[in-house]
């Protein structure tokens, strides 16, 4: 961590359950041999200069559950993610689900092909606010 803040990033970080009843459902959807993480939705990051200072606002948020609609899916050739209706300072709010061999989570945020869900089968992903 940088000595000017005390956080990389805020996230809303997916229930253990909600993340098994996906991967359950969605397994199929992840390429063999990628790397799973289906772990959080960054709601800032510590470099984003022109937000930093709206981080008060997740500070007394935490511990706190943290509902996201989820209204798309994304891939590239490295990564994998559902974009989601969050509380959060990303141009495009996701959850990386996996990654390409090599490629790190970062990527998700490259993704340019997104295909929206119709909403009658979109469905609800649940969090815990915190911070890394």
């Amino acid at each position: 961590m940088e000595k000017d803040n005390d956080f990389i990033y805020y996230g809303a970080f997916i229930s253990e359950k909600d993340r098994e009843t996906f991967l359950k459902k969605c397994n199929k959807l992840i390429p063999e041999g990628w790397t799973v993480y289906f772990d959080h939705c960054t709601l800032l990051h510590h470099s984003d200069v022109k937000h930093r200072e709206h981080a008060w606002v997740y500070e007394r948020l935490l511990g706190k559950e943290h509902t996201m609609l989820v209204t798309s899916i994304g891939k590239s050739d490295k990564a994998l993610a559902l974009g989601v209706a969050a509380a959060s300072f990303n141009d495009m709010p996701h959850i990386t689900i996996a990654t390409a061999p090599h490629a790190k989570p970062v990527e998700s945020n490259n993704i340019t092909a997104w295909s929206i869900i119709p909403p009658e089968l979109r469905f609800t992903i649940t969090g815990k606010i915190d911070k890394k």
